[in-house]
């Protein structure tokens, strides 16, 4: 599992096309990540809570791994 730290920076696929950059805003109840990220089509952040595992296959998708 991914050690997720408040500030590191990450990418995850949102749509088709390129990677969204999120960056991590905390770490809740020891496995649920707030995260924001700023939208292409609607300009303004967005603000997600996912459990670390979900985020961390994400990541790793978006990656290619």
């Amino acid at each position: 599992m991914m050690n997720f730290i408040k500030g590191n920076t990450y990418y995850i696929l949102r749509s088709t096309g390129k990677p969204y950059k999120i960056h991590i805003l905390a770490i809740v109840d020891s496995n649920m990540v707030v995260f924001k990220w700023y939208g292409r089509h609607k300009q303004w952040w967005h603000y997600e809570i996912q459990h670390a595992n979900i985020l961390e296959s994400e990541i790793q998708y978006a990656e290619g791994k």
